[in-house]
């Protein structure tokens, strides 16, 4: 592939879903405009078939094979060094691009944005059917009209377009955390970006499944994110940014109470004694927000729960 072709490269972080792969792949333009980088992070040999590995047939695909696993957030981080493309793009391999996906975001081809953000929406994976969407934020965004709602509360990588130069020159990279590891590319990205568009069509579907990290409810992750939450919130605090846009730290601790009532029990006494009033205000406002509508059934979540499962580890 010459490098003047090449004008997006979209980074899949890889891990025991070489079906869900295949089809997050059909869903990208087989186009030597696009470079695709797939970094495998350690699969199961008795799952995966590495001998007709998803993408090895197609030219614009390069697949890094990671002989010891390290997470997601490391795959994106590997990705990004192999990355060539104006545009850096990033997914989920159990996700997949909207059909108009090419589209959409050929519209920025010669753009100097240094983000651009979209709309997405959600679906069960085996069945495709449409559930209550994961990234509900743009949904507010629309509402409030308030840009640093995506700026600062939009945490995952897909969903964006980012140009290169300036990820390369502000240094934002993922944590290397089991959970949360792209709220600080995201939130950094945000943070830093002087010129951003808001395209309110939809690019991207995210899946939810059984087995994802969405519904494995464990110590590690939810201790992640817990770290990666006050970890950002400092950030934001540090650049006098509102707290109102600050990640809810409660949420995941009162999560961790039903794994481990003893670690949270500590980390919600400190929690009460070190977070700022109005933090604390925001975050009950939240989380009681989302326990109201649940009771109501305007969150209709009830399937997203049944494929939840809490774990020691």
């Amino acid at each position: 592939m010459e490098k003047v072709n090449i004008l997006y490269s979209i980074i899949i972080p890889h891990y025991n879903v070489p079906e869900l792969l295949q089809r997050c792949l059909n869903s990208i333009p087989d186009l030597p405009s696009f470079q695709v980088i797939i970094v495998d992070d350690c699969s199961d040999g008795k799952i995966v078939d590495f001998r007709c590995f998803p993408g090895m047939e197609r030219e614009n695909v390069k697949c890094i094979f990671l002989k010891k696993k390290h997470g997601a957030g490391f795959a994106r981080n590997l990705g990004l060094r192999y990355a060539r493309g104006k545009w850096v793009l990033f997914a989920d391999a159990d996700d997949f691009f909207h059909k108009d996906f090419y589209n959409i975001i050929s519209v920025y081809e010669k753009s100097s944005y240094e983000v651009v953000y979209f709309d997405s929406y959600s679906v069960f994976s085996d069945t495709l059917v449409k559930t209550y969407n994961r990234e509900d934020i743009f949904k507010k965004y629309v509402d409030t009209k308030d840009e640093n709602v995506l700026r600062f509360m939009s945490h995952s990588v897909w969903g964006k377009m980012f140009l290169k130069n300036f990820l390369d020159e502000k240094n934002i990279l993922c944590d290397e955390t089991p959970a949360s590891n792209d709220v600080l590319f995201s939130g950094l990205a945000g943070l830093y970006a002087t010129k951003l568009k808001i395209d309110k069509r939809v690019l991207y579907c995210c899946t939810i499944r059984s087995g994802s990290i969405c519904t494995q409810i464990n110590i590690s992750n939810i201790e992640a994110r817990i770290f990666v939450a006050r970890k950002f919130n400092l950030i934001l605090k540090d650049n006098y940014i509102d707290a109102k846009y600050w990640m809810n730290l409660i949420g995941p601790i009162l999560s961790l109470m039903r794994i481990e009532r003893r670690i949270g029990s500590t980390l919600l006494l400190d929690y009460f004694m070190h977070t700022q009033w109005i933090r604390i205000y925001y975050d009950l406002c939240d989380s009681g927000s989302r326990f109201i509508k649940r009771l109501w059934g305007v969150n209709k979540d009830k399937d997203m729960r049944k494929l939840q499962k809490e774990m020691r580890l």
